[in-house]
C-alpha cells in the first residue's frame, strides 16, 4: 500500500479555497441524522434517543 506524501501548504491553501465547507457541513449534518430526533427530544435522555424499542421515557406529572 502507497502512503501519500501530506500536501504543501500552497496545496493545502489551494484545496480547501475549492471547498464549500457549508454544503459539506450540512450534508454531515444530514447524513448523521440530525433531523431524525423526536420533536420532544428534551423528555427523554441522550442514551434513549434513536432506540427504536423502547418508548421515549417521559417526566413523571
Amino acid at each position: 500500500m502507497t502512503q501519500k506524501k501530506p500536501m504543501s501548504d500552497a496545496e493545502l491553501a489551494a484545496f480547501e479555497a475549492s471547498q464549500d465547507f457549508e454544503a459539506l457541513l450540512v450534508q454531515s449534518v444530514r447524513e448523521m441524522g440530525a433531523a431524525t430526533f423526536p420533536q420532544d427530544a428534551a423528555s427523554c435522555g441522550p442514551s434513549d434517543v434513536g432506540r427504536k424499542d423502547q418508548a421515549p421515557i417521559t417526566p413523571p406529572p
